[in-house]
């Protein structure tokens, strides 16, 4: 499908220093990998009995070509259909563990909790004004899953959306229920949640954290309204953001990160869970992105581009290789 783009004077600006406030994303990269560091600190190497080879999350095939490595894991692409994903991988368990650690909630409270109001009314309203173009009536009713402080449920909220949202860090959920956000802790089984229809559904950088993304997708179906929209934001594995700084992106994170899509990987992948693709974009911080890292970690004089970065990250996002996958899919 053609990828369409939005006007260079509709683009909304970004204010890094208030999206990741306090070094909050260097600490991220930095400390991205603790789970695995910690194995090899330990083992000398990650053990063999803590992981396993799985076959393509998409067409199920076990062919599959070496692509990269990076934190001592694996990144293969299938020879079948062309996904991108790390392989071998840890069990479900370890990365609920991880996810649940001290660390890991420190980190999204530093990235997430502390940037909650400009999140809420940069992205979140934006957010809430896209999946508005695609479906109507008096009251929406509207699930987050991943939904971490639950600044897009509470935006949804404030427009009178029916809005929840779900969490697995109990960090970020405790922050947004003393905030009145009703986001809850747990998934898809969770007694609020498991027999409901709901017109929304939004995954915001959840579906390449899964180990099975397609049983996720296949469970989403089940609580999706038969004329509701499903909603993905992810990262684009072929963005500039991965041309220019290729291992150093923070997209490639196989400790995280375990599936990498591109526009043509995710329409195959949405196909195969039984979707249509109704509308897709690329956007995000390539430019901005390129510049922090050479600035705070390389040392490098960056003024000469950031007076032209808002013009090069338009020309990116229109050629189809932003940062991230904007996503809108309903059921065939």
């Amino acid at each position: 499908m053609n990828i369409p783009y939005r006007k260079f004077e509709d683009y909304l600006p970004v204010d890094t220093s208030k999206m990741r406030p306090k070094d909050s994303y260097k600490d991220l990269i930095k400390r991205r990998a603790f789970a695995t560091e910690g194995l090899v600190e330990k083992y000398g190497k990650i053990p063999e009995d803590m992981i396993h080879y799985r076959p393509c999350p998409n067409c199920r095939s076990e062919k599959n070509v070496p692509e990269l490595e990076k934190d001592y894991l694996k990144v293969v692409k299938c020879a079948n259909c062309g996904l991108v994903f790390v392989n071998p991988v840890f069990s479900e368990n370890f990365y609920d563990q991880m996810y649940a650690s001290e660390i890991q909630q420190e980190i999204i409270k530093k990235l997430h909790e502390d940037s909650h109001e400009y999140r809420k009314e940069r992205f979140g309203k934006e957010r809430i004004k896209l999946m508005s173009r695609f479906v109507k009536g008096p009251k929406i009713s509207y699930l987050d899953i991943g939904a971490s402080s639950g600044y897009t449920v509470e935006a949804a909220a404030e427009v009178g959306w029916d809005a929840i949202g779900t969490e697995l860090n109990p960090s970020a959920v405790k922050f947004a229920q003393v905030r009145g956000v009703n986001v809850i802790e747990g998934g898809l089984d969770h007694v609020d949640i498991k027999d409901k229809k709901f017109d929304v559904i939004s995954l915001f950088d959840v579906l390449e954290h899964i180990l099975e993304p397609m049983e996720l997708l296949q469970a989403v179906l089940n609580n999706l309204a038969d004329d509701g929209i499903l909603v993905l934001y992810l990262p684009n594995y072929t963005s500039a953001s991965v041309m220019l700084l290729g291992l150093d992106s923070h997209t490639i994170r196989p400790t995280h990160h375990l599936t990498y899509f591109t526009p043509e990987t995710i329409i195959s992948f949405l196909d195969s869970a039984g979707m249509n693709v109704e509308y897709m974009i690329t956007e995000g911080l390539d430019i901005a992105d390129y510049i922090w890292r050479k600035e705070a970690l390389d040392n490098k004089d960056m003024s000469a581009l950031k007076e032209i970065q808002d013009k090069l990250q338009f020309f990116v996002n229109a050629g189809g290789y932003g940062l991230n996958l904007r996503v809108i899919a309903r059921k065939k």
